[in-house]
């Protein structure tokens, strides 16, 4: 009984290896024989083996001396204020510029710049605040000719137009801002049949009739780019002018007739100028036609 059990069972374990094997004499389990067929492949390359990836090599960081950097940095910004504050930098010549209405000596006073001064403690912006109050200065620009020039460059406000109110000019730039208040025209272009509620320095006056203002303004930019002036403007209740080129000799059309006519007024008065006539008026109508009239009305 024994012997048949221990037969079976030997029998029985047999079943887990390969025929050949068993026959061959070895004791090899199924996943020993794949195995070696897998390498029987891949040694007759039947089986090819995956790409492999190269190996990254690793950076090296490097130790960032943020310390070191910021105190470089500092150094360098102190190093260049103390050279800016150097005897090289200070101002042996003020130069001002483009300057016609308020004098050099003015600026100068309102600034308090000096020769000797260091040509870094005037900015621009302390310069404007100096003459922030002159109503003849729209802006200014600074220029630093290195290392000891200093320019001041002045862009001015160019009264453009008076007007009579309380027996004194209120005199208008081209933006149709009050400028400023005075006993003269500034030889700018009075306006006449215009009335002004209210006005203040720096704005625009309050008119009666805003649009009759604007129209007259326009007029008159349009006169100076062509190259001529009027030495005053009166509004006529029609809507027309009266532009008075001297006070004997006048141009009288509505304002549009008058700007799309430059051309042709231009040229009435240089004939009349050849001619030595300084009387009369140069009547303007819709067809761009200038006519002259010895006869003042």
């Amino acid at each position: 009984m024994d012997t048949n059990n221990r037969g079976n069972d030997s029998r029985g374990n047999d079943s887990f290896r390969t025929s050949s094997n068993i026959f061959q004499g070895y004791d090899t389990t199924y996943s020993d024989l794949y195995a070696q067929e897998e390498q029987r492949a891949r040694e007759n390359g039947e089986i090819q083996e995956p790409p492999q990836e190269p190996k990254r090599k690793k950076k090296k960081r490097r130790k960032k001396h943020y310390m070191l950097r910021i105190v470089i940095f500092i150094a360098v910004v102190v190093g260049l204020y103390l050279f800016s504050r150097s005897p090289v930098f200070e101002i042996s010549t003020i130069v001002v510029e483009n300057n016609s209405l308020i004098s050099t000596e003015e600026i100068l006073e309102k600034t308090q710049i000096q020769v000797g001064d260091n040509m870094f403690e005037w900015s621009e912006r302390k310069i404007k605040s100096a003459l922030a109050d002159n109503p003849y200065v729209k802006t200014i620009n600074v220029n630093r000719d290195l290392p000891d020039r200093f320019i001041i460059e002045v862009v001015e406000r160019i009264p453009t137009a008076c007007i009579m109110v309380d027996g004194k000019y209120l005199i208008i730039d081209s933006d149709g801002e009050v400028m400023d208040e005075a006993d003269n025209t500034m030889s700018s272009t009075i306006l006449e049949g215009l009335t002004v509620n209210d006005w203040e320095k720096g704005d625009v006056p309050e008119f009666g009739d805003k649009a009759s203002f604007d129209m007259l303004m326009n007029m008159i930019k349009s006169v100076e780019k062509a190259g001529l002036f009027f030495k005053k403007v009166a509004l006529n209740p029609n809507g027309s002018v009266n532009a008075y080129v001297t006070d004997t000799l006048i141009c009288k059309g509505t304002p549009d007739h008058i700007i799309s006519s430059l051309d042709g007024i231009k040229a009435v008065l240089y004939d009349l100028s050849q001619k030595n006539v300084q009387r009369g008026v140069i009547e303007i109508d819709g067809s761009n036609y200038a006519s002259f009239s010895p006869v003042l009305s």
